[in-house]
């Protein structure tokens, strides 16, 4: 149930626009990508990590792990509100959402 809670609370910050700093979560101030909404769309759901990073041309923060799920939120290097959250349930990409993207 826990665990349920977790990734609702994650999910509708996600989902809202809200900042995930709102619940304790440190950032850096852009992990040196380019965050742009061709290519948010350009990510599909069942696309590896990997693929991703190639899409988004650099790493993001993972701010969650466990039992084969994994969350990531991609940010701007530029303007912190471009962000992209991710989950990965065994490396396959089964949920995302965007913030700050025209």
């Amino acid at each position: 149930m826990k665990k349920f809670l977790t990734i609702l609370v994650i999910m509708l910050f996600a989902s809202t626009g809200c900042s995930m700093e709102d619940l304790g979560f440190e950032y850096s101030n852009g992990t040196g990508l380019n965050i742009t909404k061709e290519k948010y769309e350009r990510i599909d759901y069942g696309d590896s990590y990997s693929n991703v990073k190639t899409i988004l041309g650099g790493e993001c923060d993972n701010y969650y792990s466990s039992d084969g799920e994994d969350w990531y939120t991609c940010i701007d290097n530029q303007d912190s509100s471009k962000r992209i959250v991710l989950k990965f349930i065994d490396g396959k990409l089964e949920h995302k959402s965007s913030s700050g993207l025209n």
